[in-house]
């Protein structure tokens, strides 16, 4: 399960980029990027989505399902970071027997309050191993 979802987090942030990457084209558009920039901006796009297109088929498809359905209505806040018991979407504190099964990430786990697929922090136990 933990790789499903590294691969849904990781999925978040190829939507965003692409979101992102989208919006700069327009706007390089509107200020009368040639032709040629555009139709190449515009491979480069296609070859990232087509990346993400591969990563979605190793995903369950419930909790593909789920994301997509929650990025369409919240765009980056389908998946949130856990750390120090808190999402990092909504800054809810999580009860800690879900906070250790988010942890433990043997089952897909949601913020009660604002719905996000939830992954643990690995940054977080990271710092926590330099300080000692």
């Amino acid at each position: 399960m933990k790789e499903q979802l590294k691969l849904v987090a990781k999925l978040q942030e190829v939507d965003r980029l692409l979101n992102r990457l989208g919006k700069a084209l327009e706007e390089l558009r509107s200020q009368g990027l040639s032709d040629d920039e555009i139709h190449s901006i515009s491979l480069e796009l296609e070859q990232i989505a087509e990346g993400k297109d591969e990563m979605k088929t190793r995903i369950r498809q419930d909790l593909l399902n789920y994301y997509q359905r929650f990025y369409k209505r919240h765009h980056d806040k389908a998946v949130a970071k856990l750390s120090g018991g808190v999402c990092l979407n909504c800054f809810v504190t999580v009860p800690s027997a879900k906070a250790l099964r988010v942890r433990r990430a043997e089952e897909i786990e949601y913020c009660e309050n604002c719905g996000s697929i939830l992954i643990w922090d690995e940054e977080q136990d990271e710092e926590k191993k330099k300080d000692k």
